[in-house]
């Protein structure tokens, strides 16, 4: 994961019942969800090129009076549009999301803490298409954050989020055909040739803004690592640390499960808390469309 090629979209935030439930592209409200009903959100990031582009499907619901609790999926397959030493890289990357949030403080000012992992599903690969080697990170990829959310929750809201990713520091390359976890015939290449830098354990601060008006939400936030790595350089193909940024708009089109749209820019991979965070190379920006709507 950590060395993936990443190249993707964004989109994110719904609405609903109250502004006030909602963050960002990227950082999540102090505000858990209110409803007895579920929230389900839908998206695509889409960057430049035919092959790359993510996908993400959210459930989102109350499991007590200050708790939120959010079930997901996120598919990622993309390809570099340049050869890196003449080799194109390319990257699959499928993970199962679970997250909670706990808000411990309310009123003016809000306080919650988030947490949870991403279990990678159907082994994630960066691959290298010349030798046809992949380096795969097979464990969680644990997250936990702090989230402060000030402003007026129907007008216009500010959040800092520091966050803190569990990304592989070091992944050994396996040589020859489609990896499959546990299988005999994979060749684990020796240490010193093999061996793949990662991303390691990130700590990135993150702020952003939204502004609520009428059936129209507007957004914007932006991150930066405090220490690890979020990137790639698309020279090199070397981890390295890059700003992540996002903007967008919402619209409430109603109806009885409170259905809107959403669309926006991004360069981040997605909008789960570990892919937030990934800067996708060469600066490339990736568009979004999505929705969402309460059940």
């Amino acid at each position: 994961m950590s060395r993936l090629t990443v190249v993707a979209v964004m989109l994110v935030v719904c609405i609903g019942l109250a502004w006030g439930q909602y963050g960002t592209l990227h950082l999540p409200s102090a505000v858990p969800w209110q409803g007895d009903d579920v929230q389900i959100l839908s998206q695509v990031r889409i960057f430049d090129g035919d092959e790359n582009q993510t996908y993400n499907v959210n459930a989102r619901g109350r499991l007590g009076e200050n708790t939120e609790v959010q079930l997901g999926w996120f598919s990622m397959s993309t390809e570099g549009e340049d050869p890196i030493a003449g080799v194109v890289r390319a990257s699959n990357l499928h993970l199962l999301t679970l997250t909670g949030l706990w808000q411990v403080q309310s009123g003016d000012w809000r306080l919650a803490f988030r947490g949870g992992g991403e279990l990678p599903i159907r082994t994630p690969e960066g691959i290298n298409t010349a030798l046809v080697a992949s380096a795969p990170e097979f464990r969680v990829i644990p997250v936990g954050s702090v989230v402060l959310e000030f402003g007026d929750p129907d007008g216009t809201t500010f959040i800092l989020e520091p966050k803190g990713v569990g990304f592989d520091a070091d992944m050994p390359a396996v040589f020859g055909g489609p990896i499959i976890a546990g299988s005999a015939d994979k060749l684990i290449m020796p240490n010193g040739f093999g061996v793949v830098e990662g991303f390691g354990n990130l700590f990135i601060l993150g702020a952003g803004v939204r502004m609520n008006g009428g059936r129209i939400s507007a957004f914007a936030d932006a991150a930066y690592p405090l220490s690890g790595e979020n990137s790639l350089d698309e020279d090199t193909n070397q981890v390295e640390q890059a700003l992540a940024w996002g903007a967008g708009l919402s619209y409430l089109v109603g109806g009885a499960h409170d259905f809107s749209v959403h669309v926006g820019v991004s360069n981040t991979a997605g909008r789960t808390p570990a892919t937030s965070t990934i800067v996708a190379p060469g600066d490339s920006i990736g568009f979004v469309g999505g929705f969402d709507f309460n059940w």
